[in-house]
């Protein structure tokens, strides 16, 4: 079994129970387990399309006896399932996102798959969610996520303290 992390997000309609969906769906595949989940966070939009609703990300740690190929595919899938469409513009508004941050030590460089996730060390709406769940766990190079979290400017990243809707 690989221990991974998994970066959820959602901006379009109701994140809030999009994300939680997306959660539960991977939890109950075959193949996964659940390890934890973490808070919800709203988090403000980040990259070059700033016009567009805040965001709910959370972060999940799973034990997963699939590859990382096969996780990933489950994952966009899902994401189609859940009315997220095939064009969506890159670092536009979504109905859910899932990404597959840390998988095991395993480096991974294909075309549509990098692990760790592209810029997670940069990514403050990912590295807090991840931090509050596996704040002890490492890249493959060794930095910690409590590490690199502390580096990342906290500014517009917020626990969910009351209902958000976006549209």
């Amino acid at each position: 079994m690989i221990n991974a992390a998994i970066g959820l997000g959602a901006n379009l309609g109701d994140p809030k129970k999009q994300v939680l969906e997306a959660m539960q769906r991977i939890a109950n595949h075959d193949g996964i387990t659940q390890l934890e989940a973490s808070r919800l966070y709203v988090t403000e939009p980040v990259g070059p399309i700033q016009d567009q609703p805040v965001f709910i990300n959370a972060a999940m740690t799973i034990q997963t006896r699939l590859s990382a190929r096969e996780l990933f595919d489950i994952l966009k899938a899902l994401e189609q399932a859940m009315g997220r469409s095939v064009s969506a513009v890159r670092f536009g508004p979504r109905v859910i996102d899932c990404d597959i941050l840390l998988f095991g030590d395993d480096c991974v460089q294909e075309l549509t798959l990098t692990i760790p996730h592209a810029c997670l060390e940069e990514r403050a709406f990912v590295l807090y969610p991840l931090r509050e769940i596996a704040n002890d766990w490492c890249l493959p190079d060794g930095r910690s996520i409590a590490l690199l979290a502390s580096l990342c400017d906290p500014q517009g990243v917020d626990v969910l303290e009351e209902e958000v809707v976006c549209e």
